[in-house]
Protein backbone atom coordinates (compact mmCIF):
# COMPACT_ATOMS: atom_id res chain seq x y z
CA UNK A 1 0.00 0.00 0.00
CA UNK A 2 0.96 3.57 -0.44
CA UNK A 3 0.00 6.90 0.92
CA UNK A 4 1.07 10.74 0.36
CA UNK A 5 0.36 13.85 1.88
CA UNK A 6 -0.93 16.88 0.85
CA UNK A 7 0.69 20.33 2.88
CA UNK A 8 -0.45 23.14 2.28
CA UNK A 9 1.62 25.51 3.97
CA UNK A 10 0.51 29.42 5.28
CA UNK A 11 2.10 31.60 6.96
CA UNK A 12 0.74 34.65 8.08
CA UNK A 13 3.31 38.04 8.72
CA UNK A 14 6.13 36.23 7.91
CA UNK A 15 9.08 36.64 5.20
CA UNK A 16 11.05 33.91 4.35
CA UNK A 17 13.62 32.66 1.48
CA UNK A 18 12.82 28.94 0.29
CA UNK A 19 16.07 27.38 -0.64
CA UNK A 20 15.09 24.21 -0.75
CA UNK A 21 16.31 21.20 -3.03
CA UNK A 22 14.01 20.78 -5.90
CA UNK A 23 14.09 20.45 -9.69
CA UNK A 24 14.05 24.19 -11.29
CA UNK A 25 10.40 25.12 -12.78
CA UNK A 26 10.44 27.57 -15.35
CA UNK A 27 7.91 29.73 -13.42
CA UNK A 28 8.17 33.64 -12.08
CA UNK A 29 5.26 35.34 -12.74
CA UNK A 30 4.33 38.82 -11.04
CA UNK A 31 2.39 41.57 -11.77
CA UNK A 32 3.28 45.84 -12.16
CA UNK A 33 3.33 47.37 -8.87
CA UNK A 34 1.24 50.10 -10.43
CA UNK A 35 -1.69 48.09 -11.13
CA UNK A 36 -1.89 47.41 -6.99
CA UNK A 37 -5.15 48.82 -5.60
CA UNK A 38 -4.41 51.47 -2.62
CA UNK A 39 -6.92 49.49 -0.39
CA UNK A 40 -8.08 46.15 0.17
CA UNK A 41 -11.26 47.14 -0.22
CA UNK A 42 -9.99 47.75 -4.09
CA UNK A 43 -8.74 44.04 -4.29
CA UNK A 44 -8.45 42.92 -7.86
CA UNK A 45 -7.66 39.50 -9.08
CA UNK A 46 -5.73 38.01 -12.22
CA UNK A 47 -5.69 34.56 -13.36
CA UNK A 48 -2.40 33.05 -13.44
CA UNK A 49 -1.74 30.07 -15.28
CA UNK A 50 1.36 27.37 -15.41
CA UNK A 51 3.59 29.71 -18.33
CA UNK A 52 5.74 25.85 -18.57
CA UNK A 53 3.03 23.47 -19.35
CA UNK A 54 -0.42 24.79 -19.04
CA UNK A 55 -1.22 22.20 -16.35
CA UNK A 56 -3.26 24.67 -13.69
CA UNK A 57 -4.12 27.95 -13.68
CA UNK A 58 -5.68 29.50 -9.96
CA UNK A 59 -6.53 33.34 -9.54
CA UNK A 60 -4.14 35.44 -7.53
CA UNK A 61 -4.75 39.35 -6.16
CA UNK A 62 -2.93 41.89 -8.60
CA UNK A 63 0.57 42.55 -7.28
CA UNK A 64 1.33 39.38 -5.60
CA UNK A 65 4.31 37.44 -6.81
CA UNK A 66 3.74 33.68 -7.39
CA UNK A 67 6.62 31.24 -8.26
CA UNK A 68 6.22 27.49 -9.37
CA UNK A 69 4.83 25.04 -11.10
CA UNK A 70 5.42 21.26 -12.14
CA UNK A 71 8.35 19.32 -10.97
CA UNK A 72 8.97 15.66 -12.64
CA UNK A 73 10.76 13.41 -10.45
CA UNK A 74 10.12 10.61 -12.70
CA UNK A 75 7.74 9.43 -15.44
CA UNK A 76 5.31 8.57 -12.45
CA UNK A 77 6.16 11.07 -9.93
CA UNK A 78 4.52 14.68 -11.00
CA UNK A 79 4.36 16.90 -8.42
CA UNK A 80 3.31 20.91 -8.18
CA UNK A 81 3.65 23.54 -5.97
CA UNK A 82 3.29 27.24 -5.38
CA UNK A 83 4.42 29.97 -3.59
CA UNK A 84 2.30 32.90 -3.39
CA UNK A 85 4.06 36.71 -1.80
CA UNK A 86 1.64 39.99 -1.10
CA UNK A 87 3.46 42.68 -2.19
CA UNK A 88 4.38 43.79 1.12
CA UNK A 89 5.67 40.46 2.21
CA UNK A 90 3.47 39.95 4.88
CA UNK A 91 1.64 36.93 3.69
CA UNK A 92 3.79 33.77 2.30
CA UNK A 93 1.38 30.95 0.93
CA UNK A 94 2.58 27.57 -0.12
CA UNK A 95 0.52 25.55 -1.74
CA UNK A 96 1.59 21.52 -2.02
CA UNK A 97 5.10 21.56 -1.20
CA UNK A 98 7.65 19.18 -3.82
CA UNK A 99 9.76 18.04 -0.92
CA UNK A 100 7.13 16.08 0.31
CA UNK A 101 7.46 13.00 -1.57
CA UNK A 102 4.59 10.13 -1.73
CA UNK A 103 5.17 7.28 0.87
CA UNK A 104 5.14 3.70 0.85
CA UNK A 105 3.98 1.27 3.87
CA UNK A 106 6.98 -0.63 5.25
CA UNK A 107 7.54 -3.95 3.75
CA UNK A 108 9.83 -6.94 2.46
CA UNK A 109 10.03 -5.43 -0.88
CA UNK A 110 10.46 -1.98 0.06
CA UNK A 111 12.41 -1.40 3.16
CA UNK A 112 12.23 -0.21 6.99
CA UNK A 113 10.90 2.91 7.95
CA UNK A 114 12.71 6.38 6.48
CA UNK A 115 14.61 4.89 4.10
CA UNK A 116 14.48 5.66 0.67
CA UNK A 117 12.69 3.80 -2.30
CA UNK A 118 12.85 4.80 -5.85
CA UNK A 119 12.93 3.88 -9.12
CA UNK A 120 15.02 6.22 -11.12
CA UNK A 121 13.55 7.49 -13.86
CA UNK A 122 10.38 5.92 -12.62
CA UNK A 123 9.19 7.58 -8.90
CA UNK A 124 11.32 9.40 -5.97
CA UNK A 125 9.30 7.63 -2.57
CA UNK A 126 10.00 7.05 1.13
CA UNK A 127 9.11 4.65 3.39
CA UNK A 128 6.84 5.45 6.23
CA UNK A 129 4.25 4.12 8.37
CA UNK A 130 0.78 6.25 7.40
CA UNK A 131 0.31 9.37 9.57
CA UNK A 132 -3.06 11.14 9.96
CA UNK A 133 -3.96 14.34 8.26
CA UNK A 134 -3.46 16.08 11.91
CA UNK A 135 -0.22 13.96 13.24
CA UNK A 136 1.56 14.68 9.60
CA UNK A 137 0.80 18.50 10.12
CA UNK A 138 2.24 19.01 13.40
CA UNK A 139 5.03 17.36 12.45
CA UNK A 140 5.80 18.85 9.06
CA UNK A 141 4.99 22.48 11.05
CA UNK A 142 7.80 21.31 13.52
CA UNK A 143 10.42 20.69 10.44
CA UNK A 144 9.61 23.19 8.19
CA UNK A 145 9.49 26.09 10.89
CA UNK A 146 12.32 24.84 13.04
CA UNK A 147 14.88 27.06 11.29
CA UNK A 148 13.03 30.44 11.58
CA UNK A 149 11.18 30.30 14.81
CA UNK A 150 13.12 30.51 18.42
CA UNK A 151 9.68 28.85 20.21
CA UNK A 152 6.71 27.60 18.89
CA UNK A 153 3.47 27.91 21.26
CA UNK A 154 0.45 26.65 19.53
CA UNK A 155 -2.44 28.68 19.65
CA UNK A 156 -6.11 28.45 19.03
CA UNK A 157 -7.45 27.34 15.93
CA UNK A 158 -9.31 30.18 14.55
CA UNK A 159 -8.82 28.98 10.59
CA UNK A 160 -10.48 26.52 8.39
CA UNK A 161 -9.50 25.45 5.24
CA UNK A 162 -11.88 23.84 2.58
CA UNK A 163 -9.95 21.61 -0.11
CA UNK A 164 -11.56 21.59 -3.64
CA UNK A 165 -13.06 18.51 -4.74
CA UNK A 166 -10.97 18.52 -7.90
CA UNK A 167 -8.00 18.72 -5.56
CA UNK A 168 -9.03 15.22 -3.34
CA UNK A 169 -8.13 11.59 -4.45
CA UNK A 170 -11.10 9.71 -4.58
CA UNK A 171 -9.20 6.32 -5.09
CA UNK A 172 -7.82 6.75 -1.68
CA UNK A 173 -9.47 4.29 0.98
CA UNK A 174 -8.76 5.94 4.04
CA UNK A 175 -7.96 10.34 3.96
CA UNK A 176 -7.70 12.31 7.39
CA UNK A 177 -7.50 16.14 6.99
CA UNK A 178 -5.52 18.11 10.05
CA UNK A 179 -3.91 21.88 10.66
CA UNK A 180 -2.22 23.35 12.92
CA UNK A 181 -1.17 27.23 13.88
CA UNK A 182 1.76 28.27 15.94
CA UNK A 183 2.73 31.11 17.30
CA UNK A 184 6.44 32.29 15.97
CA UNK A 185 8.80 33.86 17.93
CA UNK A 186 11.50 35.06 15.69
CA UNK A 187 14.30 37.24 15.16
CA UNK A 188 12.18 39.93 13.11
CA UNK A 189 9.42 40.05 15.49
CA UNK A 190 6.17 37.53 16.39
CA UNK A 191 4.68 35.58 13.72
CA UNK A 192 1.81 32.99 13.44
CA UNK A 193 2.51 29.92 11.42
CA UNK A 194 -0.03 27.62 10.05
CA UNK A 195 -0.15 24.78 8.06
CA UNK A 196 -3.37 22.16 6.65
CA UNK A 197 -2.48 18.40 5.63
CA UNK A 198 -4.02 15.89 3.85
CA UNK A 199 -3.14 11.88 3.83
CA UNK A 200 -4.32 9.32 2.11
CA UNK A 201 -4.02 6.05 2.35
CA UNK A 202 -4.76 4.50 -1.38
CA UNK A 203 -4.51 0.54 -2.25
CA UNK A 204 -1.57 -0.80 -4.43
CA UNK A 205 -3.11 -2.68 -7.56
CA UNK A 206 -1.75 -6.01 -8.44
CA UNK A 207 -1.46 -6.69 -11.72
CA UNK A 208 -3.65 -9.65 -13.31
Amino acid sequence: MSWKAIATLCIMCVSLTYARSAPTSANNFSIDRNQVPKSAAELNWVRYTDSAEGAFSMDVPVGWQVLGGMYRFGYFDVRWMMDVRSLDSKIILRIFDVNVPPYTLPGLHTGREGQAYSRPPQFQMMVSNYRDGQSYAELYAKHRFSGVCKTMILRQRDWFLTMPPAWKDDLGTKATEGSVSDDCDTSDGPRIASVYARTTLTKRVQPQ
